[in-house]
């Protein structure tokens, strides 16, 4: 298969990572504008015999958004290009599979001056309209669309259809900014996406609105372009009930706000009276013989209704550092909505400008969403505690001094670093959160067993293993670890300000430590309790298990959790995961090990140390002396099942007379 070495992908990322400091793609809108007019036109075969026939006029048009945003507080302080194409595909399909189809590109292109991109600013480079289908009449026999100018004439076929329209509206976007002032320049942002799809129900948006009474004496909107028949017929050839309207409001018997549609002659009470009396009626308005009674073989009603209506889908992302492929943008698809025609066309419900209704960092939330600390607003399990913005970030600029410092790393999901915590998320509010089940929080435990920090293998000897229950050996990991604690009053803690936070170092009998290495302890032998551990027959199989005991993170002894100001404005992500930056990578997997030491003497009778004669004491020896001595150093380690544990020899060495 020949390839284009420079060939791309929509869809696939080109830049991968996460850096504060660049501006960024943060949403992109598509605005639909939809306009459909039935006209009504009468064939005059005899005296009181007409032939109906209807003729569907659709203009299709949208508008284009996209919004890029420096959402730091200091100025981008260099020269910037900005580029971006939209390639849209539009099309409009009905029940019988006939398809109108289109594509247009629409080109992005801003050049920003350097030092001229103030913090928390939105750059909006594009917001164009396109027309897509530009007042086409839609004919049935066969499926067409013809362009209205010139006149295309009406279907005459027979019947009165009642067309079913599904609008489509696909875009690829590709989208890049580079600082030009570098040399060589540098790419700071790169988008390819394909999926920027939205579906509008045409036809369901005609008779939205209407009423349940179809014969009441002002028809509203949606009563016009209602689908029943008269007589509750199924005949195709029977008129629909907003037919039937349409002909009563152009005969003056409908009490019609003629200004809400597109009345094809100014005056709207001569249009009823010419048309009633083309119809052998008398007029309503005008003295009987002012009208011409002159009756044209092809004529049409005064009154067509018309519907216009936008659709606005708005795709935003919610943390400003995950935006580089399609889940990270959250789809505002607004409930459509209907307007009157009154006036011309203006834009409705963008948000292009102003803060996306998907940003949720720390402290917000979306509106009507669970009480304060079950929501999202305040949810720990999926985004970092204080992290408010763009600005909160703390990711390593060096090299990464232990594993635990890997939780100081943007996981690419939504306001949150890799999580070494031990909330879990409920699957399906995270799916909602971040799109993707996969990419749930807790796969981040892994992490601890697939990275160690040495600079040689023989650096790892000495390691504690994870399934050593002694508190000594615990002791000698934890003691003197610093820690954070929080010990600032409710009434001086506010969202907007860092938590006050102090270093404690853990000593070494504390009741701290105890509650932690019972913690450990309890975590290997109750799997209900600690279910997300790994375990195998009561032993911790990987040293991310200890990640699932809340006494480590979450409900560390050191921190104070006692009240809902502490954990909403008290706590930042640092305080929750600082003992396993600080001892993950002083721990391995593996049973756990004792040492034994063995001391022994031999002995012999010391000279004239044997009693002989009568008594007790005849012929035993009552002194020794010593004739040798052993140490001896054994490591053991025991497998198996506590109830038939297996004792194994790793090393047994002689010690030295010294």
């Amino acid at each position: 298969v020949e390839t284009d070495e420079d060939a791309m992908i929509y869809g696939i990322p080109l830049i991968i990572g996460a850096r504060k400091g660049f501006p960024n793609l943060n949403e992109f809108s598509v605005q639909t504008y939809v306009q459909v007019e039935r006209r009504l036109v009468f064939t005059n075969l005899s005296a009181r015999t007409y032939v109906t026939n209807q003729q569907y006029v659709i203009g299709i048009s949208n508008v284009y958004g996209l919004e890029s945003w420096n959402s730091y507080t200091n100025r981008y302080p260099r020269r910037l290009e900005m580029r971006a194409g939209i390639v849209a595909n539009v099309q409009m399909q009905d029940e019988n599979n006939y398809r109108f189809f289109t594509n247009y590109y629409v080109p992005v292109g801003s050049n920003i001056l350097g030092n001229n991109w103030p913090g928390l600013q939105f750059k909006v480079p594009v917001q164009s309209a396109y027309v897509t289908l530009e007042n086409a009449a839609f004919f049935n026999t066969p499926a067409q669309f013809r362009n209205i100018m010139p006149n295309p004439g009406f279907d005459l076929g027979p019947g009165y259809s009642i067309p079913h329209w599904t609008l489509t509206i696909s875009n690829r976007l590709l989208y890049y900014v580079v600082d030009t002032d570098l040399v060589p320049p540098r790419v700071v942002d790169f988008v390819s996406i394909d999926d920027f799809t939205n579906s509008i129900d045409v036809s369901q948006q005609l008779i939205n609105g209407g009423t349940v009474n179809p014969f009441g004496t002002s028809p509203n909107d949606g009563d016009m372009w209602d689908t029943n028949r008269l007589r509750n017929s199924t005949l195709n050839t029977d008129p629909t009930m907003g037919v039937f309207y349409q002909i009563e409001a152009s005969l003056g018997k409908r009490n019609v706000n003629w200004n809400n549609y597109s009345a094809q002659i100014a005056n709207k009470t001569f249009g009823i009276d010419i048309f009633r009396v083309r119809m052998g009626l008398t007029p309503l308005y005008a003295q009987a013989g002012t009208i011409s009674t002159n009756q044209p073989r092809l004529f049409q009603a005064p009154f067509s209704p018309m519907r216009k209506f936008y659709h606005y889908a708005s795709w935003q992302v919610n943390d400003p550092l995950v935006h580089y492929v399609y889940r990270d943008y959250y789809s505002s698809n607004y409930t459509q909505q209907v307007f009157p025609v009154v006036g011309g066309i203006t834009p409705t419900n963008s948000n292009m400008g102003f803060t996306n209704d998907s940003y949720m960092p720390w402290g917000s939330r979306k509106p009507g969403v669970g009480n304060l600390l079950n929501n999202v607003a305040f949810n720990r399990a999926l985004k970092d505690p204080m992290v408010r913005g763009s600005d909160d970030w703390d990711f390593p600029s060096d090299e990464m001094p232990s594993i635990g410092w890997l939780g100081k790393i943007h996981r690419g999901t939504p306001w949150q670093s890799i999580y070494f915590k031990s909330d879990v998320v409920d699957s399906d509010l995270w799916e909602s959160w971040a799109y993707d089940r996969r990419t749930h929080p807790t796969n981040d435990w892994r992490l601890a067993d697939m990275f160690f920090t040495a600079p040689h293998p023989n650096a790892l000897r000495g390691q504690l293993s994870v399934n050593q229950t002694n508190l000594a050996a615990w002791s000698a990991v934890l003691s003197g670890v610093m820690v954070l604690s929080n010990n600032v009053a409710d009434d001086q803690l506010t969202i907007s300000n860092e938590p006050p936070l102090v270093d404690i170092t853990v000593e070494p009998a504390s009741w701290q430590l105890q509650a932690l290495v019972d913690a450990i302890n309890g975590g290997r032998t109750n799997r209900n309790q600690y279910q997300n551990a790994y375990l195998n027959s009561g032993v911790y199989t990987n040293i991310s298990s200890l990640l699932a005991i809340p006494e480590l993170t979450v409900r560390s002894p050191f921190l104070n959790t006692a009240t809902d100001a502490q954990m909403l404005y008290g706590l930042n992500d640092a305080a929750y995961e600082r003992i396993p930056q600080q001892i993950l990578s002083l721990l391995k997997v593996g049973e756990a090990r004792y040492v034994i030491y063995a001391w022994g003497q031999s002995l012999r009778p010391a000279p004239r140390s044997i009693t002989f004669g009568a008594g007790a004491l005849n012929k035993l020896c009552t002194n020794y002396v010593i004739s040798g001595e052993v140490a001896t150093r054994t490591v053991i380690r025991v497998e198996g099942r506590a109830s038939n544990p297996r004792i194994v020899t790793e090393s047994f060495n002689l010690l030295p007379p010294e």
